[in-house]
């Protein structure tokens, strides 16, 4: 026969496996109480998010539908045969924002281009008496002003002979201004740091063409970042965009406020060459399409995209989502509502355009499936 186990260690081996239990026990336990918690909350979630109302635009247009917009400017001539449909980037570093900002932009739009550093030397600019590039664009404008007598020559003779334009944004973050630059445009002042509210587009600017003026963006724009404005009274540059300068005090005190150009345009009456000189980068979302704009007009055309827009209605919403996240019949109201908005202000006349069938589309497929 073995040995008999003492009594105080039968005691702890009883005591080591009830611990173990009780831990086991504690652990199904929460397990248990989760699994009931989450899905309750997760109910409670969604029936509160299906009790809301459909969501609603954060602005309105202040133009009627009725109205009759300018029509958009053709920016062809016959100077687009002599160059090729390629931009030329001048970029701070490969990793710049606004320098990768550009690059998307441009590929979005599937315009061609080719990305050089500024300060080094200009690549081959033509070949066959054919300009290879449409557009010249500087991440920094500075870098335009400051590059050196012999590449400043030979990109100025190439702007002058194929009629090609020059946009430039502002230094900013990590584009600083190079050292010893040379003055800034002839007749006409850059103020920096300027903080500005209630932007506006200059309806008689040749440059717009997708944009289309007649609304004011009010309100402070960009705030975290000030603007650069110009300041000309001689008659080859004019503004594309203005805005008044948000001062609080002047304000409050009724006395009206500064009026600033925030985009410019230069006709090249000094200089033979076009340019147009932006007071800030992307920062401001209406700068995106200005630029298209701004590449479109001083190319002669040879960069612009086609004015066709289409707009895609995600309706799947409607039958696939599941229950409590699924459009409703209020929602689907919304969007009918919102699309003959858009067809009568696509259309320009009181009744929404014969071309737009979605509506009965979706009046069709809501009363077949129900809410």
């Amino acid at each position: 026969m073995g040995a008999k186990i003492p009594g105080y260690v039968v005691v702890k081996r009883c005591s080591r496996r009830m611990k173990k239990h009780a831990r086991l026990r504690a652990a199904v336990g929460t397990l248990l109480v989760l699994s009931v918690i989450i899905p309750l909350v997760l109910l409670y979630r969604v029936t509160s998010w299906s009790a809301r109302a459909p969501p609603q635009p954060t602005f309105k247009c202040n133009s009627a539908p009725t109205t009759s917009p300018r029509p958009p400017n053709e920016h062809v001539t016959n100077a687009r045969l002599r160059i090729d449909a390629r931009a030329l980037l001048f970029v701070e570093t490969q990793y710049s924002k606004l320098g990768q900002d550009l690059r998307m932009l441009l590929e979005w739009n599937r315009i061609d281009y080719k990305v050089e550093l500024a300060g080094k030397s200009l690549p081959v600019l033509a070949s066959s008496d054919k300009g290879r590039y449409a557009v010249v664009v500087f991440e920094n404008v500075e870098r335009y002003f400051a590059m050196d007598r012999w590449n400043r020559e030979i990109l100025d003779l190439y702007c002058i002979k194929y009629n090609v334009g020059l946009v430039g944004f502002p230094a900013h973050g990590s584009a600083v201004a190079p050292v010893g630059a040379p003055p800034r445009p002839a007749h006409m002042t850059m103020l920096t740091n300027v903080s500005l509210r209630d932007y506006e587009l200059n309806p008689y600017s040749e440059v717009l063409r997708i944009l289309r003026a007649g609304e004011v963006h009010h309100g402070t724009i960009s705030k975290a970042n000030p603007w650069t404005v110009f300041v000309s009274n001689h008659s080859t540059y004019e503004a594309v965009a203005f805005a008044y300068a948000d001062d609080v005090g002047s304000a409050s005190e009724g006395v009206p406020a500064r009026f600033y150009t925030t985009a410019v345009e230069d006709k090249g009456f000094l200089d033979n060459i076009r340019k147009v000189f932006f007071g800030q980068d992307f920062e401001f979302w209406l700068h995106r399409p200005l630029f298209l704009d701004a590449i479109s007009y001083l190319s002669h055309g040879k960069l612009s995209i086609s004015l066709e827009r289409y707009l895609l209605v995600d309706i799947d919403d409607i039958f696939v989502m599941q229950r409590g996240l699924r459009m409703k019949r209020s929602d689907v109201q919304v969007s009918i509502a919102s699309l003959v908005v858009v067809a009568m202000l696509l259309s320009r006349s009181d009744r929404p355009s014969q071309d737009y069938r979605i509506e009965t589309a979706i009046r069709k497929k809501s009363r077949c499936r129900g809410s």
